[in-house]
């Protein structure tokens, strides 16, 4: 485990993993917002 962590960090410091980061942040929030009107739908 405390391997691989080292390698994440490694990487983090390269510009294309920061894009990676964005893009994962990017898909989180539309899955959430995607969740919150599937939600809101259900209810109302």
């Amino acid at each position: 485990m405390r391997h691989s962590r080292d390698n994440h960090s490694l990487e983090s410091h390269t510009p294309q993993s920061k894009m990676k980061k964005q893009v994962s942040v990017v898909l989180l929030l539309c899955v959430y917002i995607g969740v919150l009107g599937y939600l809101s739908t259900l209810i109302g």
